[in-house]
């Protein structure tokens, strides 16, 4: 036997389609069982029945957030096997098959799938790595498909909007913390796996989409966001003697990969950081001593915004760099966020410049300027 466990809180419509392609989505041959955990003060929310009669809803009429309801969850549960998923996740062929073979075959403490943004069809999450404040999410804002997302990836945490595990594991750590309400929980989840010597996997195979923060009007975003700071808080003084800083490995892995498919560019670069992090200092020490690349100069631009839908360079930074000779390293929080600058690109020569993101994210200005990457 093994179980699925859905927490719900609202969006009727939503969730019952999420079971839709669920069911139509699970292996025959296999005997498993979902458990939704239906969790609003608002008992109107809640007053519907599943459609598929052989699935379990608990309704419980107060707001329990999310580490309760999924501890409640598989406290009903009766497999060995456990797999927490949110109720906006929409899902693929062959997503529960690639994930269980390869927690079976990794004997892996827990192992997590490729989170696909259904607007873009590009990378929401594929495991996290650690920087002293921020986790760093590989390939955030990637293709489905780009190369390296194509094998397993292993990991300090991953994302519980699809999370595997074993049920006496689950138990053993004490389940999801319910002192992190509203996020992080999954993170520490994997972590104090980590910490017992299970590994961690993110699996290429799997792909699923996921809704989360790309909806504005999601109820977890939405109504309990003043909560996210608390959450992050706690989390980085729980775990911080336990996180492994580690972004430097996937930076590497990432310079390797855009070294080998463009060999002809420059390692010295005048550095243009718009970023909005605090530990700018320590992205650069891995820059300039795990990647070897040298920065001529370097200008902060102060942006007011993490994580901007678009930076529009011409309005941003000077008109003097689009005469600047030496290549520019744009620095960002998403490289996404320099799709649309058309004038800056039209007017500036940027065959060797490069844009880097903090999630690690590193390629030419060219295919940023063309929306090809």
């Amino acid at each position: 036997m093994q179980s699925i466990i859905i927490p719900f809180h609202k969006d009727k419509n939503m969730l019952l389609y999420s079971l839709k392609t669920l069911h139509e989505t699970l292996p025959q041959d296999q005997k498993i069982e979902i458990i939704v955990v239906g969790n609003n003060y608002n008992s109107h929310e809640l007053d519907f029945e599943l459609p598929w009669p052989e699935d379990r809803f608990y309704k419980v009429y107060e707001n329990l957030f999310y580490p309760k309801a999924i501890n409640l969850g598989v406290s009903k549960s009766s497999g060995d096997i456990i797999t927490m998923c949110d109720p906006d996740i929409f899902y693929l062929p062959g997503w529960y098959s690639s994930l269980l073979n390869a927690f079976t075959q990794k004997k892996a403490g827990a192992v997590g799938n490729k989170l696909i943004n259904p607007s873009t069809g590009r990378i929401l999450d594929f495991g996290v790595y650690y920087s002293k404040y921020n986790a760093v999410h590989s390939l955030l804002g990637a293709r489905a498909d780009h190369p390296l997302a194509k094998y397993d990836r292993k990991v300090q945490s991953v994302c519980s909007a699809v999370l595997m595990t074993s049920k006496k594991l689950f138990d053993s750590v004490g389940g999801m913390d319910p002192d992190l309400p509203y996020a992080y929980s999954d993170f520490d989840f994997c972590l104090k796996l980590h910490t017992r010597g299970c590994s961690i996997w993110a699996i290429a195979n799997s792909a699923v989409y996921h809704k989360g923060s790309t909806d504005p009007n999601n109820s977890k975003y939405y109504s309990f966001n003043y909560l996210k700071t608390d959450c992050k808080g706690l989390f980085y003084a729980k775990d911080y003697h336990i996180i492994e800083m580690d972004f430097a490995k996937w930076f590497k892995e990432s310079y390797d990969f855009f070294k080998n498919n463009y060999p002809n560019y420059p390692s010295k670069y005048v550095l243009i950081d718009l970023t909005t992090i605090y530990n700018r200092e320590d992205y650069y020490n891995v820059l300039q001593n795990d990647l070897a690349i040298e920065f001529l100069d370097r200008e902060v631009i102060s942006l007011k915004q993490r994580n901007a839908t678009e930076i529009p360079l011409h309005q941003t930074i000077s008109f003097n760099l689009l005469d600047c000779n030496s290549p520019l390293l744009y620095f960002v929080d998403t490289f996404t966020s320099l799709f649309h600058n058309d004038l800056w690109f039209k007017m500036r020569n940027m065959e060797k410049d490069i844009v880097v993101d903090r999630h690690g994210n590193i390629l030419p200005c060219t295919e940023i300027a063309r929306g090809s990457c």
